[in-house]
């Protein structure tokens, strides 16, 4: 005749080995995921909050980009990015700026430092400034070149 207990033993232990096997490999599963990818993310870049005043001077458009709170960033790192802006009776000084050519002279830009687009600093001989189509990047790169953040971002009116 079929003894009950004899059977029932093989069950539950084999029961507790799968669970204990599957506990095991979800485990190793996540730990590989999150330690591996550590690794990969690397450098993500400063953390910034900005604001941004636009207007009109003599009929030539300025815009005052000032670092409002956050990390503190070495300039030599930062590029500010212009593109589709005008300077009708003049040429474009360049479309990619150093803090130092917009008019900072600060060692570090931290809290209330400020970069000024204007006909001074972007126009060649004194042509008026147009920034309506004009979109403007605020750009950190890594010390090395590798990695780069946009830190922040401006569309012209009527971008």
């Amino acid at each position: 005749m079929y003894d009950k207990r004899e059977g029932r033993g093989v069950s539950e232990v084999i029961g507790v080995v799968l669970m204990v096997s599957i506990t095991v490999l979800l485990a190793a599963t996540t730990a590989s995921m999150f330690l591996g990818f550590e690794a990969e993310l690397g450098d993500s870049g400063p953390t910034l909050a900005m604001s941004h005043d636009f207007g009109i001077e003599d009929g030539s458009h300025v815009l005052e980009v000032s670092h409002t709170g956050g990390d503190t960033v070495d300039p030599a790192n930062v590029r500010v990015s212009l593109r589709n802006a005008a300077c009708p009776g003049s040429n474009l000084r360049s479309t990619r700026f150093t803090p130092r050519g917009l008019g900072s002279t600060d060692s570090q830009l931290s809290a209330s430092s400020m970069l000024v687009l204007s006909d001074h600093t972007v126009c060649q001989r004194g042509g008026d400034l147009d920034l309506s189509r004009a979109s403007v990047s605020v750009v950190w790169m890594g010390p090395e070149g590798e990695t780069s953040a946009t830190l922040w971002q401006w569309r012209g009116p009527r971008a």
